[in-house]
C-alpha cells in the first residue's frame, strides 16, 4: 500500500538478508524478499520472509523458487495482488509468477512488450492493475494478464529529463 511501517526493530533499520536483493514487498504482515544468489546455472532464486519486529528471516525460509515454482530466470520485482505474491522476470523474458506465501507456484504468465524482463513491478487494487517498468518503460497489465499502454518515463520538473532505469515501483494508497 505504500504505507510506511513505524514498528519495525528499535531503531527502524535492518540489513537484507542478502545482498543479492532484487524486490522487496509488505505483505500479510510480514516483509518478503526476493533474490537472485550465484552465478549463471548456479544462480537460485530465493523467497524470505522477514519478520517485520526482529527483522529476522522467519524459521523455514528461505524458499528456493527454482524448486518450489520453476523459476529458472533472474526476478526482477516483487508485488501482491491482495491474496497472492507476485514476481516477474528480471531480464530474459517477461513471465510473471504467482506465488504463494510459502513459495509454490500458483500459476504462470507471459506478456509481450517491447523490453525484455522488469525491474519495477506494483499493484493497485483500486485498478485491478498492474504496473511493470524497464528502462524508461512503464507497461500497464491486468490481472487477466493482458498487456495495455506503454508509457516513457520522465523525470518529474522543468526539464524533463528522461529516466533511464528504473529500479522498483510502489503505490502510496489505491485512489
Amino acid at each position: 500500500t505504500g504505507a510506511l511501517i513505524t514498528n519495525f526493530s528499535t531503531d527502524g533499520v535492518h540489513d537484507a538478508p542478502s545482498d543479492a536483493t532484487e524486490g522487496i514487498e509488505y505483505f500479510d504482515e510480514a516483509l518478503w524478499v526476493i533474490t537472485n544468489e550465484g552465478v549463471g546455472w548456479d544462480t537460485t532464486r530465493k523467497l524470505y520472509k522477514i519478520n517485520t519486529s526482529s527483522g529476522s528471516v522467519e524459521s523455514g525460509y528461505p524458499k528456493n523458487l527454482n524448486t518450489t515454482a520453476n523459476v529458472y530466470d533472474d526476478l526482477g520485482d516483487i508485488t501482491n495482488d491482495g491474496t497472492n505474491l507476485v514476481v516477474w522476470t528480471k531480464s530474459n523474458y517477461n513471465d510473471i509468477y504467482t506465488i504463494d506465501t510459502n513459495g509454490l507456484e500458483i500459476n504462470r504468465n507471459s506478456v509481450w512488450t517491447n523490453w525484455n524482463g522488469a525491474k519495477a513491478l506494483a499493484y493497485h487494487s483500486g485498478q485491478e492493475m498492474f504496473y511493470a517498468g524497464s528502462g524508461a518503460s512503464l507497461s500497464t497489465v491486468t490481472d487477466n494478464w493482458d498487456l495495455g499502454p506503454d508509457y516513457t518515463l520522465e523525470a518529474d520538473g522543468a526539464t524533463s529529463t528522461a529516466i533511464s532505469a528504473i529500479q522498483g515501483a510502489v503505490f502510496s494508497g489505491d485512489n
